[in-house]
C-alpha cells in the first residue's frame, strides 16, 4: 500500500504528537507510582524510549516536508489511578502498534519503513511490560480489599493471652 506524500506527513505528525504525549503521561504516571519498582522501571523505560522515537519521528518528518514538526499538545490524559493509567497506556501502546504497521505499509521511503517497524518493535514491548504490571497492580489491589484470615470481629471479646 502506498501513500501520497501529504498523507505520510500527516501520518508522521500524528505519530510524533502521540509520542510526545505519551511522554508526558508516562510521567505523569511516574509521579503516581511512587516506590513501585516494577512500575517505576516499566513507566521509565517507555518514557525514555517514547522520547527518542519523537526525535526518530521528528527526523523523518523534518527530511519529508522541510520542517521541524509544531509542538504536540501539553496536556495528556487525566486518570485517578496508576492501575486505570497503566489500561489506558495498554490500550494507546496496542493502538500504536497498528498505526506504525500501517505508516510502514504506507511508505516506499525504506528509511521510514525501518523506523516505523522498530518503534512498533518498542510498542509491543512496553504493552507486554504494561500487561504484566497491570496483572500485578491488580492482584495487589484485590489482596488489599480481602479481609485478613486471623482478624477478629470487632464485636468480639478480646483474647487476654
Amino acid at each position: 500500500m502506498s501513500c501520497t506524500h501529504h498523507n505520510l506527513a500527516e501520518m508522521l505528525l500524528e505519530a510524533y504528537q502521540d509520542e510526545r504525549k505519551a511522554d508526558a503521561f508516562y510521567s505523569n504516571l511516574l509521579a503516581m507510582a511512587g516506590n513501585d519498582f516494577e512500575a517505576v522501571d516499566a513507566l521509565a523505560e517507555a518514557r525514555r524510549d517514547e522520547r527518542r522515537h519523537a526525535g526518530q519521528i521528528a527526523h523523518l518528518y523534518k527530511e519529508m516536508t522541510g520542517q521541524l514538526p509544531p509542538p504536540a499538545s501539553p496536556y495528556p490524559p487525566q486518570v485517578d489511578s496508576l492501575v486505570e493509567g497503566i489500561r489506558l497506556a495498554i490500550a494507546d501502546e496496542e493502538h500504536a502498534i497498528e498505526f506504525y504497521k500501517k505508516i510502514a505499509d504506507c511508505s516506499s521511503n525504506p528509511s521510514v519503513v525501518t523506523t516505523m517497524l522498530g518503534i512498533r518493535e518498542d510498542e509491543t514491548v512496553h504493552a507486554l511490560k504494561f500487561r504484566a504490571l497491570l496483572a500485578e497492580l491488580e492482584e495487589e489491589t484485590s489482596g488489599a480489599t480481602e479481609p485478613a484470615v486471623n482478624n477478629p470481629d470487632p464485636g468480639d471479646p478480646p483474647v487476654i493471652i
